[in-house]
């Protein structure tokens, strides 16, 4: 976290968003007590993640999560919203059971995201709308 902001001879991410590390989290007991206090143990496969992607490093945008759940907060994923419902490609994906390679074939073909992701894929016997 400290590395991503504040290292200038690596072309970090964090500054050029201009993201920055809370004064509460400098000091590493301050945040420790922190993470400790906020579901974190050492024996846990948790990162730390930020709540909000275009916020900084503070106690109330941080949070500990997997990797899994780190992995879908990147600024860089696709985000499909259903409803009144925003998530990742992947994460609509899964619930729908339908690879994300499938879903850019229906998307080269046309289709719209939504059924692309919603229409179960064709898996050989009778053909769509055939009789």
């Amino acid at each position: 976290m400290q590395m991503r902001c504040r290292n200038r001879g690596k072309a970090s991410y964090c500054l050029k968003k201009g993201i920055k590390v809370a004064p509460e989290f400098r000091r590493w007991a301050d945040f420790r007590d922190w993470a400790l206090s906020h579901g974190y143990e050492d024996e846990d496969d948790l990162e730390i993640d930020r709540i909000d992607n275009d916020g900084d490093y503070s106690p109330s945008n941080c949070r500990f999560v997997t990797r899994k759940e780190n992995s879908r907060n990147k600024s860089t994923n696709r985000r499909i919203k259903i409803g009144r419902t925003t998530k990742c490609l992947t994460e609509w994906c899964e619930i729908f059971g339908i690879s994300r390679k499938c879903f850019y074939q229906r998307i080269q073909r046309g289709w719209d995201e939504i059924s692309a992701l919603t229409l179960p894929p064709y898996r050989g016997g009778k053909k769509r709308g055939k009789k």
